[in-house]
């Protein structure tokens, strides 16, 4: 990084689950940046997998997804919301939990946003750099 200034990557993109390689794939290219070793770049991709098949779940047939990738020194902060029509079936509050508990695995931090009982967004922090 260059003297810890913060860099912003966004995307926009149908929230369709084969479109879960690009999304890697960007996260991957985001978090290269810093001094992550292969195993952390992998745990933040699952945490954000995970995190978009949530709202996909959540999500209409045409709704999207907003992905905002913010770096700052060895600090990735991920932001995920849905746009656009909901689905009619949600998610089990079983099933969200789960997914929580997945998420929060492999990131330092997970903030999930309901509304009316549906993930609507969720924010991660992942930690970069040298174990």
């Amino acid at each position: 990084m260059d003297n810890g200034q913060m860099r912003r990557v966004e995307l926009e993109l149908p929230a369709a689950r084969d479109m879960m390689t690009t999304v890697r794939l960007a996260a991957s290219g985001v978090l290269a940046r810093t001094h992550s070793t292969m195993d952390m770049i992998d745990d933040a991709k699952r945490a954000i997998e995970e995190a978009c098949n949530c709202l996909i779940l959540n999500c209409g047939e045409e709704a999207r997804l907003h992905i905002v990738f913010e770096l700052q020194g060895d600090i990735m902060n991920v932001e995920i919301a849905s746009v656009g029509p909901k689905a009619a079936r949600t998610m089990s509050d079983d099933e969200r939990e789960v997914a929580i508990c997945i998420i929060r695995t492999f990131c330092e931090n997970a903030d999930i946003t309901l509304t009316d009982g549906i993930i609507d967004r969720i924010t991660l922090t992942v930690r970069g750099g040298d174990d």
